[in-house]
């Protein structure tokens, strides 16, 4: 398999079957997976880059250089952005929303136009009643301790409380102490969801999971919440497919290893779990809707296929750690692959022949039956029945 190679300064810059689109050193961009998006930001059908930088500025590019920035006006650092269409007037320009903190920032034409925020979260009565006392720190500490250890949810400056010692703990106790007692909610992940129509450009809503282990579906003007379910630990990612008002899904990947699907209720607006869920022994770092399925990559470099009632249908061991996926579908040869990246710059698809067996490895006699693909064409090859193959790619940023 033959490898990129960056050419020398003058030499060979067009050997190479892939574009440069975009390389610079200075650009300092700091984002995760989540902190990306391609939103048709001017409505005109070509799409711009969209990154949630960590330094609080959300910067777009189109072609090979950077657009324009613009502030978040948040203090927190941002945790996730997505594109979506907010409304149904003419001309169809999607809407960005960048979650920090506790908020959602919504911009539409590139400019801010609402702000959610998540609900306050409900405090227990005993663990104020511990703050309003006139105890010194150690007793503090120790009664916010037993609350915990008898299952109560503590609030963020409890929690932050028990590991203190010494001056430490002596001025957390006291600067808390003349703080407010409010606890705001922190958005973890967000994702939309089409609402009443499947087309490429209906209308959506957005689809927020926060850290109280709550997962809200706002309305049309973003500002209100249309459903709510509560999880059984706090999300790090979701994904959606399907229609609101018709028949819709959600995955959402939770800390304790296990992916979720909510789905509609029976009375109209509601949400619920679905059982049974998908539990997995290893931590979860991606997900990716299918065809009818969904795919979870962990953290020991496998993905793995889920149908309907989380029944598996394979395992897919790669040779580095996965880093993100999408479902691609090529219009001209009716063509569906999944697209994952990983840590070692190349894209890995699944085309459409499924393995038969449970479990599918890409070493040994695997690679030399499934030979990788490289540089142009790669669309032509995966009309074949290949289950596996692999493209070498370049960090663009």
């Amino acid at each position: 398999m033959a490898t990129y190679a960056k050419p020398t300064p003058g030499e060979g810059a067009y050997k190479s079957p892939w574009l440069q689109a975009h390389f610079d050193k200075l650009a300092s961009l700091k984002a995760g997976n989540e902190g990306l998006c391609l939103a048709d930001v001017d409505g005109k059908g070509e799409g711009s880059l969209v990154v949630a930088d960590a330094t609080g500025k959300l910067r777009v590019f189109s072609g090979v250089r950077q657009r324009s920035e613009h502030p978040i006006a948040s203090q927190g650092e941002p945790c996730a952005v997505t594109s979506f269409y907010a409304d149904d007037r003419l001309p169809r320009v999607p809407a960005v929303a960048v979650a920090a903190g506790p908020h959602v920032y919504v911009y539409r034409s590139l400019r801010p136009f609402v702000r959610f925020t998540t609900p306050q979260i409900d405090i227990d009565e005993k663990e104020i009643d511990v703050w309003r006392q006139d105890s010194d720190a150690p007793t503090t500490r120790s009664l916010l301790r037993s609350l915990h250890d008898g299952g109560a949810r503590l609030s963020p400056r409890s929690l932050a409380c028990l590991p203190m010692e010494g001056e430490q703990l002596e001025d957390h106790v006291q600067r808390c102490r003349s703080i407010p007692f409010s606890t705001q909610d922190v958005v973890t992940c967000l994702s939309s969801v089409k609402k009443s129509l499947d087309e490429p450009d209906a209308q959506g809503l957005l689809v927020i999971g926060t850290e109280s282990k709550l997962c809200l579906v706002l309305d049309q003007t973003c500002t209100t919440v249309t459903a709510r379910v509560r999880l059984p630990s706090a999300p790090v990612a979701i994904k959606t497919s399907g229609v609101f008002d018709v028949d819709w899904r959600a995955y959402v990947a939770c800390r304790d290893d296990r992916v979720y699907t909510l789905t509609s209720g029976e009375h109209k607006g509601s949400v619920v779990i679905r059982r049974p869920h998908i539990e997995l022994e290893t931590a979860i770092v991606g997900i990716a809707p299918g065809d009818k399925c969904v795919y979870v990559a962990t953290a020991d470099s496998s993905i793995r296929c889920f149908a309907a009632k989380a029944r598996k249908q394979f395992t897919l061991h790669t040779p580095a750690l996965y880093q993100c996926g999408n479902h691609a579908i090529e219009q001209t040869q009716s063509l569906k692959v999944d697209v994952h990246a990983g840590t070692d710059h190349k894209f890995r698809t699944l085309g459409p022949q499924r393995a038969k067996r449970s479990d599918t490895h890409t070493s040994g006699s695997d690679e030399r039956r499934r030979p990788h693909v490289q540089g142009q064409g790669f669309g032509r090859r995966f009309a074949g029945r290949r289950t596996h193959s692999s493209v070498s790619v370049r960090s663009l940023l």
